[in-house]
């Protein structure tokens, strides 16, 4: 709940249900996933009338849900879950990350961006990867080529730390535009490119997957690809709370252009 993405999302979530009568009750895993496991138990325990899981790991555990009669929603699915001997419905939300992440880039390259570096989340992550792909799939890789392996591609986790850390390898790299995976990897980076005396949009060009109401709000204000996320709830209620709804939910994406890149019509060159 620390991610402002997932905060929100929670929020809206929250806002939408009690709307319908229900009351949300919330637990972070800290992703841990020990604790995650002791909190489905409890949830389950407690006969809630549903749950809406954003899982520690991909693809998640759903052996954990395997007896649950009531619906569970998986919201960071890598794939629709299909579970023929569980006793309620299952609900997969399947964001195109590769996707998003390869028109995140090319909105740099629009702009005259020619050295774009990348900042991918933690190792092991299937989301991690997607939007690793994505990026390297804007740059016109050919498919063969691992982005573990591009010199332009630092990982790190999905924190504000996370983008400080990497702000001056990517400087010394020479990159003029950086795709974050994150917000707040986005605003950490951002924070100690400006320390380092760099400026932002001139001499590089930040954009961000998963934008949350707080982008507009940072200096300069963050670039970000959102998701539609009162359509995502209010498709999420629909598929929880009616039968014979669909079981696979893909949520609409959008890109905002704020001060942290170059204006479309504006180019480097």
């Amino acid at each position: 709940l620390t991610n402002p993405f997932l905060s929100h999302m929670v929020q809206c979530i929250e806002d939408k249900f009690f709307e319908l009568g229900y009351s949300l009750l919330i637990a972070d895993s800290h992703d841990d996933l020990a604790r995650e496991k002791r909190i489905i138990e409890t949830m389950i325990s407690q006969q809630v009338a549903g749950l809406i899981w954003y899982s520690v790991d991909q693809p998640s555990p759903v052996e954990l849900v395997k007896d649950m009669r009531q619906p569970v929603a998986f919201m960071n699915a890598c794939y629709p879950v299909k579970m023929l001997d569980a006793s309620g419905k299952r609900i997969s939300v399947l964001e195109d990350e590769c996707g998003a992440a390869e028109e995140l880039t090319s909105e740099l390259i629009n702009r005259g961006c020619t050295t774009i570096g990348h900042l991918g989340g933690p190792e092991g992550r299937i989301n991690s990867a997607e939007r690793s792909r994505g990026w390297l799939q804007a740059l016109g890789d050919d498919g063969r080529r691992n982005p573990d392996s591009h010199p332009l591609h630092l990982t790190a986790p999905y924190t504000h730390e996370g983008g400080w850390g990497v702000a001056e390898e990517f400087l010394r790299l020479g990159c003029d535009g950086i795709v974050a995976s994150n917000e707040m990897q986005a605003v950490g980076l951002m924070a100690h490119i400006a320390a380092l005396g760099q400026r932002i949009p001139e001499d590089v060009s930040i954009v961000a997957m998963h934008g949350t109401p707080h982008a507009a709000f940072y200096v300069p204000a963050l670039s970000a690809m959102h998701i539609d996320i009162e359509d995502l709830v209010n498709k999420l209620s629909i598929s929880l709370l009616e039968k014979d709804t669909p079981d696979t939910i893909v949520p609409s994406l959008y890109f905002v252009e704020r001060a942290s890149c170059f204006s479309r019509d504006i180019s480097k060159c």
